[in-house]
């Protein structure tokens, strides 16, 4: 399954002379259904649009609240075309639901996305027919959204269970003081020279953690995601994470960045992102393994626990007094 999610001041729908519905400020959703498609799929589609964050805050901060979040309304047009492929400049549509078969299914997912939301906040096209869809995007801000690939053990080598890294975990976490914070955000600042837009981004992430608006799984995921492809940046950074965290990067790829937590094996960024979002819309987090096991809820409970905040606190504050003789590095207000 496919969506293409857009951010809009207003969107309608007509068939011919006729107005189907519109919205006004919100999203509109352009669906593709393809012939694989189950309704696990419905459930991831339904939980990205309602939690995706492209609206700003009641601050005028960016991507930080979701339709849902503001009680924005959602139009959603059903449009197999997303599913095409090419046979040189033709378009082939092999891949999408059978048109007897569709029509129930997108049934189903508006089904879904109304019990999940606000039924009278939800807007639909007419299924099958020739429309046309008027959207006023907002930013302009589109956002492409595809379930996940099935995997086939068949063709995905095994994982070793120690990964090959240049992040080894320590016995003992080593003594860390506000001169090593300090030489560690003047090192991202460095390593960011060439993008300066990236250490802006690290700064809100400190400040973000520095405030308690962000949890440690949450800091952990945006931190790998920011130092991909910068093994002393990472780590450096586990020198400031709860000793039961560490964040690995493989030797053969600088990009692939995995977590390990409470000593377990190490997930993907990506794997952590879902878990994550799992846990902002179900308000529990998922711990994978044995869902009878005591220890595992035990040990979740446990590992959500603050990152040192008064240590990144101490830098963050040593950064500001250094500013004022440094005017080139960013204020934190």
């Amino acid at each position: 399954m496919k969506a293409i999610v857009q951010r809009v001041m207003k969107a309608s729908v007509t068939v011919g002379d006729e107005l189907i519905s519109s919205i006004g400020r919100g999203v509109c959703v352009l669906l593709g259904i393809s012939k694989d498609d189950t309704p696990k799929e419905i459930e991831f589609m339904v939980r990205k649009i309602l939690n995706l964050r492209i609206f700003e805050d009641d601050n005028q901060k960016r991507w930080m609240k979701s339709v849902k979040d503001k009680n924005y309304e959602i139009l959603c047009v059903s449009q197999f075309t997303l599913c095409a492929t090419l046979k040189g400049n033709k378009p082939d549509y092999h891949l999408s639901m059978a048109a007897d078969t569709s029509q129930t299914f997108y049934e189903e997912f508006l089904k879904v996305l109304r019990k999940e939301y606000k039924s009278d906040l939800i807007k639909d096209g007419k299924f099958g027919a020739y429309m046309q869809v008027n959207i006023q995007n907002d930013g302009p801000v589109t956002i492409q959204i595809d379930s996940p690939t099935p995997k086939t053990a068949s063709v995905i080598p095994k994982t070793p269970k120690t990964p090959v890294a240049v992040v080894k975990p320590e016995a003992k976490r080593k003594t860390v003081t506000p001169e090593n914070a300090v030489h560690f955000v003047d090192k991202v600042r460095c390593s960011f020279e060439e993008n300066p837009q990236f250490y802006e981004h690290f700064l809100d992430i400190m400040r973000e953690v520095r405030n308690q608006s962000a949890d440690t799984l949450t800091a952990v995921y945006k931190i790998g995601t920011l130092f991909k492809g910068k093994p002393e940046l990472v780590h450096d950074f586990n020198l400031f994470l709860p000793s039961n965290y560490r964040l690995y990067i493989d030797s053969r790829s600088s990009t692939n960045v995995t977590v390990s937590i409470d000593g377990q094996s190490p997930i993907s960024l990506d794997s952590l992102a879902e878990q994550i979002d799992i846990s902002e819309t179900t308000g529990a987090m998922a711990t994978g393994g044995d869902s009878s096991s005591n220890s595992s809820s035990t040990a979740t409970a446990e590992s959500q626990i603050d990152v040192d905040i008064a240590l990144l606190n101490e830098a963050l504050l040593s950064l500001r007094q250094n500013s004022s003789e440094t005017p080139q590095q960013p204020r934190i207000q």
